[in-house]
C-alpha cells in the first residue's frame, strides 16, 4: 500500500479551505477506503500555535484541530535509524541546510546570527516557563527556528521509511517544492575513522595497528518516493491505480 506523509501545511490548507483542500480531501477519501495510508511525522506535534502566548499546541487543541479537518487518529510516525547515530545526525543537518539555507541547525547558532540572546531551556523546568520570560524578538526567532526545524524533521522522518512509490505531500512551494531536486541529490560526507592501513584487508592472523583515516561517504536516493503538491499526489495516484477506480476529482 502506498504510504503518504502529510506536511503540516496540509492541515492548514484543510482548516482554511485553501485551493489545495479538495485534493487533500480526495486523499482522505482514499485513505478511508483503504487504498492508501496517511500519516504525519511525530515532529509536527511541536508546531507553533497561532497564538504567541504559548510555545506549542496543547493536547486538547491539537486533537480538536485534527478532528475538525477529518484527520482524527492519523498515525504520527517517528523516524527510524538508518546509518547510526553520528551519520544520522549529519544527514539531518545536511537535509535542513538544503531545505532552509538560512536557518542554522543548532538553535544557539541561529540566535547568535539573528542578534538575540540564546534561550537556555536548562534554566527552566518547562518550555512554557521559558516562554513567559523571553522577549518578543526571542519569541520571533524561536518560532521561526521551530517552524523550520519541524518541517525539516518531517521530511527527514519520511526519508527513513519511504519506499519508491510513497509520497511526501506539501503545499509549501517556496521551500519543499522549489528545492525538491536539490533535496534528492546525493548526500556526501567526510568522516575520520580508525581502520587497518590502506591496502591491508582481513582476515588478520596477527594484531594490526589501526590508523586514523579520512573516509568519503556518499548516500544516493536518501529520499525515496516523491515530494509532491496535493494536486500532484492525486494525479500520481490516478496514474498508479487507474482513473476508472477513483472518484471525486476529475
Amino acid at each position: 500500500m502506498i504510504q503518504i506523509a502529510l506536511d503540516w501545511n496540509c492541515v492548514i490548507d484543510l482548516e482554511e479551505d485553501r485551493p489545495a483542500a479538495p485534493y487533500l480531501r480526495q486523499l482522505q477519501a482514499w485513505h478511508n477506503q483503504g487504498m492508501v495510508h496517511l500519516c504525519m511525522a511525530g515532529a509536527h506535534r511541536l508546531e507553533n500555535p497561532r497564538s504567541w502566548d504559548a510555545p506549542t499546541i496543547n493536547q486538547e487543541t491539537w486533537e480538536e484541530k485534527l478532528r475538525n479537518v477529518g484527520l482524527a487518529g492519523i498515525e504520527l510516525r517517528e523516524a527510524r535509524s538508518r546509518f547510526g547515530i553520528d551519520l544520522d545526525r549529519c544527514v539531518m543537518e545536511e537535509l535542513q541546510n538544503r531545505l532552509f539555507p538560512g536557518t542554522d541547525f543548532q538553535f544557539y547558532v541561529y540566535c547568535a546570527r539573528s542578534g538575540v540572546d540564546y534561550i537556555d531551556r536548562r534554566r527552566h523546568p518547562t518550555l512554557d516557563a521559558v516562554y513567559q520570560e523571553v522577549e518578543d524578538d526571542q519569541k520571533h526567532v524561536l518560532r521561526k527556528w521551530m517552524g523550520d526545524k519541524c518541517d525539516a524533521l518531517s521530511l527527514y522522518t519520511y526519508s527513513t521509511w519511504a519506499g519508491p512509490d510513497d509520497l511526501f505531500v506539501t503545499s509549501d512551494e517556496r521551500d519543499f517544492i522549489k528545492r525538491r531536486d536539490r533535496l534528492r541529490e546525493p548526500y556526501r560526507f567526510e568522516r575520520w575513522v580508525w581502520a587497518p592501513p590502506p591496502g591491508q584487508t582481513g582476515p588478520f592472523l596477527e594484531p594490526v595497528e589501526l590508523t586514523r583515516q579520512l573516509t568519503h561517504i556518499e548516500i544516493k536516493d536518501l529520499i525515496q518516493g516523491h515530494i509532491v503538491t496535493p494536486q500532484e499526489a492525486v494525479e500520481y495516484l490516478q496514474a498508479q491505480f487507474g482513473a476508472e477506480k477513483l472518484t471525486g476529482i476529475s
